[in-house]
């Protein structure tokens, strides 16, 4: 397993955007999300051939996106697929996105 962690300061639905991108072009597609408020992003992907992987992370640091393999990541076949997960920190100056929560009845 794969392990990458990378920040950003492109706007977050774009660099959303972006990262969806970047992974179904290099033939991965992502199994999970979630998302930390504006915050952070975090993602599981698979099928992501290992030869792509250098591809992934050059593609997303030409928008702005930095993203780096974390040491201590399984080591992976030569060849083959891969899966992997992703950390994503957004950086700005904006405040916390505040979601309402439904008042329950009772």
């Amino acid at each position: 397993m794969k392990r990458l962690e990378g920040a950003t300061r492109v706007e977050r639905t774009r660099a959303i955007r972006l990262v969806e991108e970047a992974l179904q072009d290099c033939g991965a597609y992502i199994e999970d999300f979630q998302l930390f408020s504006n915050i952070a992003l975090a993602l599981r992907f698979d099928e992501l051939p290992l030869e792509r992987l250098g591809e992934l992370i050059a593609r997303l640091g030409e928008e702005g996106i930095r993203i780096h393999e974390l040491p201590g990541s399984a080591p992976a076949p030569a060849e083959g697929r891969t899966r992997g997960s992703l950390h994503l920190t957004f950086v700005h100056d904006e405040p916390d996105l505040k979601h309402e929560v439904p008042k329950v009845p009772g």
